[in-house]
């Protein structure tokens, strides 16, 4: 005789799935599905309090990754980088508008070669403290000291609030401070990208652009003094620290200890904290099949800290998401990251103890290369202190009867 359920096969759950409250960084936590028309801001019991929503009407457009600015306001990223505040107003947006020669309109100011050719903003970007915003974007680049093949490659721009463009840094130009191998450069040279299954000339894809706080290590060593920025390519295997007033890249380190990395930013105690996907990545190419959290030292280049989900043998996999991430140590000690594919967001303990984890049922409608699904992964997410939100109590008041 058959039994009936009420609960299908695929009725897995959703929301928060563990909470334990004495053991948490209390807290709102802000995340978005990957090309989703809304930002959503949750509690700890995972209950919606606030929405962004992404334009209106035939306006309509999607976003992966919002960054919380205070008082109420985010940044994100879609057709280049706009900031909206509680209210859903745009109150700053910048998109590039000069000419083909000069795209960021900052003749004079930053001398750019015609030679590149802007693609957009993607992946990262920061909102500096002299209220100025950093901005990592792509262009097509020729340069046949790398390889014969067109360019996809990186840069990264400041712009002032009156959206002028005043410094940038090509990737391209610092190709030789990389410390590729003469292999990796012949890998690089036949087949830029397309090793990865990126893009064709995606030869480095980089996903983060983090500018360094003023921490201990860098009042001792300016390789890591405040100011200077912290980026990632994925499709190297590389984190790198590149020296703000010079430009040049001063510090790295991954390649034989990372595979495909996102997120990679300076703590507290000068260490940084890197969520290591895993998959494929470098040249030549390394694999993987879990992702992990670490935390390196990076003078001496030792992992001092390190979360893999289940240490067992021939069991690690079931924490690997081959794309995207990120992770956040929080004020009590604890790690906010995420099995970015598959939008399970999660706090865990020093120790690796699971004290809060929600699993997202919200949609985005993800688009790469002339794919379409349907995606409930998420990018990155943030915790932001109770505090450091405005009392939006009024929002739920109900009306009298």
């Amino acid at each position: 005789m058959l039994s009936i359920s009420q609960r299908s096969v695929l009725d897995w759950p959703k929301g928060v799935t563990v909470y334990h409250p004495q053991k948490c960084f209390g807290g709102y936590t802000l995340f978005c599905p990957v090309s989703s028309p809304a930002i959503y801001l949750i509690d700890m019991t995972g209950e919606v309090v606030h929405m962004w929503f992404v334009g209106e009407g035939a306006n309509r457009k999607t976003a992966t990754h919002a960054k919380y600015m205070g008082e109420g306001r985010i940044l994100y990223g879609s057709n280049w980088i706009t900031e909206m505040d509680w209210d859903g107003n745009v109150v700053w947006h910048y998109r590039p508008e000069g000419a083909e020669e000069d795209p960021h309109g900052a003749s004079g100011l930053i001398a750019w070669d015609p030679g590149y050719k802007i693609k957009g903003a993607h992946h990262d970007f920061q909102r500096l403290e002299n209220g100025n915003t950093l901005i990592l974007a792509s262009e097509e680049v020729r340069n046949p000291t790398i390889s014969d093949h067109p360019l996809s490659s990186d840069y990264f721009v400041e712009v002032t609030p009156e959206g002028q463009a005043v410094w940038a840094w090509h990737s391209s130009e610092h190709f030789e401070e990389f410390g590729f191998t003469e292999e990796g450069k012949r890998l690089i040279r036949e087949a830029p990208g397309t090793h990865m299954g990126t893009g064709p000339g995606d030869y480095l894809h980089t996903n983060t652009v983090e500018v360094l706080p003023d921490n201990p290590l860098g009042r001792r060593d300016l390789r890591f003094r405040k100011g200077n920025i912290l980026s990632s390519q994925r499709n190297t295997n590389t984190i790198y620290i590149v020296d703000r007033d010079t430009g040049d890249v001063v510090w790295r380190w991954g390649p034989g200890n990372l595979v495909g990395q996102h997120h990679p930013n300076m703590l507290d105690n000068g260490n940084i904290l890197v969520y290591d996907n895993g998959g494929l990545g470098g040249y030549p190419r390394e694999t993987r099949i879990y992702t992990r959290l670490i935390e390196v030292e990076p003078v001496s280049g030792e992992i001092v800290w390190e979360y893999v989900h289940n240490p067992r043998l021939y069991f690690h996999h079931k924490f690997f998401s081959y794309s995207w991430g990120s992770a956040q140590r929080l004020p009590n000690g604890n790690t906010l990251s995420l099995d970015s594919n598959m939008g399970r967001l999660f706090e865990i303990t020093p120790g690796g103890e699971l004290v809060w984890e929600y699993i997202n049922g919200y949609m985005g409608q993800f688009r790469y290369r002339g794919m379409k699904r349907m995606e409930e992964g998420v990018y990155r997410c943030y915790r932001i202190a109770y505090e450091d939100v405005p009392d939006f109590s009024q929002d739920f008041t109900l009306a009298d009867d």
